[in-house]
């Protein structure tokens, strides 16, 4: 008997985490092969699919670059998005510019970024800073997750705790 009580129990925990856990709204762009050439930025822009709140934007690119000239080569590369109150804000990465060394093939190229919140829009933007021109490509992921409410976080905190209480009390009945 008390095996059961046990096993009702984690059942019903487990439903509660069902029930605060949201899926991950997976969006992936292919970006190129791009030519990027100094004083032409590229600016690539994509729409999201909004999730219920609340949630959170996750922003990654990974690439790779070719340097088919004989001068090293400076990139810039930033997440762009619309922010609450209708102003652009532009995020530089901390590992940009990325230096793409002249006659280099496969230069990864990679950046992610987290927003507290779910844009209508957000872009990439590649700027040449330096060098004559490169060649991009690779895949832009803007995913957008959705953050389990603090009531359910709590309620499953709740049932945890629960489980262990009736645990013990089952294992104390089956000592005496």
């Amino acid at each position: 008997m008390r095996h059961r009580g046990v096993q009702l129990t984690s059942i019903a925990v487990l439903a509660l985490v069902a029930c605060a856990a949201r899926p991950v709204a997976a969006q992936i762009e292919t970006v190129g092969p791009l030519s990027i050439t100094q004083g032409q930025p590229v600016d690539l822009f994509y729409t999201n699919d909004l999730e219920p709140a609340p949630h959170r934007k996750v922003l990654q690119f990974s690439g790779l670059a070719d340097n088919p000239t004989s001068v090293d080569a400076s990139l810039e590369m930033q997440f762009d998005y619309i922010d609450l109150n209708g102003i652009t804000q532009f995020i530089s990465l901390p590992n940009s510019p990325f230096t793409i060394p002249a006659g280099a093939v496969g230069a990864p190229i990679e950046g992610i970024h987290i927003l507290d919140f779910c844009p209508e829009q957000v872009s990439l933007h590649f700027d040449l800073l330096e060098g004559e021109a490169i060649n991009l490509s690779g895949e832009f992921a803007h995913n957008c997750i959705t953050v389990p409410e603090t009531t359910s976080a709590s309620l499953v905190s709740l049932a945890g705790g629960l489980l262990v209480v009736m645990t013990r009390r089952q294992r104390n009945r089956t000592r005496a």
